[in-house]
């Protein structure tokens, strides 16, 4: 099956793995609990569990056995930094199996397939930008997740890729007006006023504050981008949460602003993880049938 494309998003609770055809369409799924039978299990033997059932479920998007992944490119996306040159997870907090290891190489290394690792909001804005048509010109994707996270793009290149360190960058910080302070160390950081789990009843409730940092921030990047640039706002919690909901519909339906990119509604949902990393897969395909 030469040219096949599977995309694979590794969540903090569930892996989620698909066939995708050159139409950008899902053929065929499987999935997974991310840690279910690992959560007792020394790293190392968490590790090749982890790694014996995503073959697994590789193999089985083919249709086939042990050798049914030859001319297959595969895309993981996982949920923390990566190093893109090495292909090691620098740090995945939920599943701590996977800190400081080489999943796509020891996948490329069992199956023959050819592999790319990616963090999963860089494989997100990949699905965004391709299914609203934004590949030229500049693109923003915010998404709110577990955490927050923001990748920007210059037509299909990633130019810059905010989630990184022990601190969040300033692309994701509100100014100094804003001093709450926040478990990275810095203050004013928009993770700080919109928490991924919120103990307090006001901040749940959305704050004057946090309201402001959110504009503030989403008005930065809008300023980044430029009047010809798309900013899509989107993630979990950009749905089940409101009062953020709410505010994106709010941003979206303003239209074009002077000056600043338009804001859009993310569309790829829970596939969007899949879909991006298939995408980055096909980047890998295309040149390879080119010198055929």
């Amino acid at each position: 099956m030469p040219g096949v494309m599977i995309g694979v998003d590794v969540g903090g609770t569930t892996v989620r793995a698909a066939r995708v055809d050159d139409l950008g369409r899902i053929a065929a799924r499987r999935a997974f609990p991310s840690h279910a039978e690992e959560a007792s299990l020394p790293a190392d033997e968490a590790f090749e569990q982890f790694i014996f059932r995503l073959v697994g479920a590789i193999r089985e998007l083919l249709g086939g056995g042990a050798g049914a992944t030859g001319g297959c490119v595969v895309g993981i996306a996982v949920p923390g930094p990566v190093d893109t040159v090495t292909g090691t997870v620098r740090r995945c907090t939920n599943l701590s199996f996977l800190n400081g290891r080489t999943p796509g190489v020891v996948i490329a290394a069992r199956t023959g397939a050819e592999v790319a690792l990616m963090t999963d909001i860089a494989a997100a804005a990949r699905a965004e930008q391709v299914a609203i048509g934004a590949e030229s010109g500049r693109f923003g994707h915010l998404r709110f997740g577990t955490g927050i996270g923001y990748v920007e793009f210059e037509g299909a290149t990633a130019i810059e890729l905010f989630r990184d360190g022990d601190a969040h960058l300033e692309v994701l910080r509100a100014g100094s007006a804003f001093t709450y302070p926040c478990i990275c160390g810095l203050s004013g950081c928009l993770e700080a006023y919109l928490p991924s789990s919120w103990h307090d009843e006001e901040r749940r409730n959305w704050s004057a504050e946090a309201a402001a940092a959110f504009e503030t921030v989403v008005f930065r990047l809008r300023q980044r981008l430029g009047g010809e640039g798309v900013l899509v706002i989107g993630g979990g919690r950009s749905t089940a949460d409101r009062h953020l909901a709410q505010r994106i519909d709010g941003l979206a339906a303003e239209g074009e602003m002077p000056g600043q990119a338009r804001v859009r509604r993310a569309v790829c949902g829970d596939d969007a993880g899949v879909l991006g990393a298939a995408s980055v897969a096909r980047g890998m395909l295309e040149p390879r049938c080119a010198r055929l």
